[in-house]
């Protein structure tokens, strides 16, 4: 077999999801953790950013649509002043004035990364094929979570479309990276680009840099597509006993420290959520385990009593490439996400005058595993060994949209 080890580095392309950009808190443009990767990654490789025109508008909406809300706001407290002062208050802010500035924002930002705007493809999109996956709620349309007779998807459809229209259009020898943390749009754009070996689909920044970090070793791209896929398989592969996963029974050792399932505030509704029970393995990306853990009530006036789901899930992250030692030691984290549904099954007293809501939580428990393996030239892996586990945090809280696409939820709340 050939040896495809090393390559020289090639620029590359980066489109991004609104997802990768956005923040909570709308002053900063983007989200200043996008920032410190361009800064950090543009000195290892040539990147170049692409943002596409859906993107730069939802980033216009969502920060617009936040001024306005606080305009309103003023507006009325200013007309309750003039009530009450018996007097004519005014402000002068408008919300065309707001929708200039914010526009002004966003796009000096793209302009200091020498990013570009890509246009909606109008002219060379499948429209009838658009709709049909409309109606159908085929990838990237689903049905909305919060509506299940609804779908979203349009805006989604129509970046997926420019993602791919992009790397139809793009001659130059690059690689082409699509960074988008939502799960559905994501595999739904790979799936589309799968015959373009220049194109590739990174859940999140910190799967991009491991590929950047190889590229930075001069390894080809066909070499580090197949390492990457490997380096997962050689962590889990439910049909592996050998995988490091089983083999070092890490779901078992992960599992003994019962602290790190447990929340410590006894004072609110997220209180302590008892013990993990006994593990096995099923499922492919998905550890699985079952059985109900015992979940005590809270204060009968108060709060309502936590049921667990039947079922909990260990998703595994996708391997980040850390360094390479030696002449072929490749050093990586895996990421595991412990993750169970709580639903809200009694409650009793006066619970809404006290403007509490209980929707379905989640339990998040988070651990890093530091692993190691020699790699060959032919991208096979030998002598994989495990280094260290971190416990990285617990989470009690509602899921977001993103983590019921990646968990894989069942929204259906069980009968009780």
């Amino acid at each position: 077999m050939p040896k495809i080890l090393k390559g020289k580095p090639v620029p590359h392309v980066v489109i991004v999801d609104t997802n990768i950009l956005w923040l909570e808190d709308k002053a900063p443009a983007v989200n200043p953790d996008f920032d410190r990767f361009w800064t950090d990654h543009q000195a290892l490789v040539q990147l170049e950013l692409m943002i596409p025109e859906v993107v730069r508008g939802e980033l216009l909406f969502q920060q617009v649509s936040s001024c306005t809300k606080i305009l309103d706001k003023v507006t009325k407290h200013i007309s309750e002043i003039s009530l009450i002062a018996a007097a004519t208050h005014s402000q002068k802010i408008t919300a065309d004035k707001i929708g200039r500035q914010v526009t002004e924002k966003v796009d000096r930002w793209i302009k200091s990364k020498d990013a570009h705007v890509l246009p909606i493809p109008i002219a060379s999109v499948d429209w009838k094929t658009l709709c049909n996956s409309a109606i159908w709620r085929l990838a990237p349309f689903v049905p909305d979570a919060k509506n299940p007779d609804a779908e979203k998807g349009f805006r989604d459809a129509l970046i997926s479309e420019t993602v791919v229209a992009f790397a139809k259009a793009e001659s130059r020898n690059v690689n082409i990276a699509f960074v988008c943390n939502d799960f559905v749009l994501r595999t739904a754009t790979a799936e589309r680009l799968k015959a373009d070996a220049r194109c590739a689909c990174y859940e999140s920044l910190l799967d991009f840099s491991s590929y950047i970090k190889l590229t930075r070793e001069s390894l080809t791209n066909e070499f580090i597509k197949k390492i990457v896929k490997r380096a997962a398989e050689k962590f889990f592969n439910e049909d592996d006993p050998n995988c490091l996963l089983i083999k070092e029974d890490l779901v078992a050792k992960l599992e003994s420290d019962r602290s790190h399932f447990e929340m410590p505030d006894f004072a609110s509704p997220v209180a302590y959520l008892g013990s993990v029970p006994a593990i096995s393995v099923v499922g492919s990306s998905l550890v699985n385990y079952a059985a109900p853990i015992q979940t005590p009530a809270f204060p009968q006036n108060v709060f309502p009593t936590w049921t667990a789901d039947a079922r909990t899930k260990c998703f595994v992250g996708l391997p980040e490439f850390q360094k390479i030692t030696g002449d072929r030691t490749y050093h990586w984290k895996t990421t595991l996400t412990y993750v169970r549904k709580y639903f809200a099954t009694s409650s009793a007293g006066d619970v809404g005058s006290l403007g509490l809501t209980f929707a379905g939580k989640l339990l998040l428990v988070k651990f890093n595993v530091l692993w190691k393996a020699n790699v060959k030239d032919d991208a096979r892996f030998h002598d994989v060994a495990l280094e260290s586990t971190q416990f990285v945090g617990n989470e009690f809280r509602e899921p977001t949209d993103a983590e019921r696409q990646r968990f894989k939820l069942d929204e259906a709340t069980p009968k009780t």
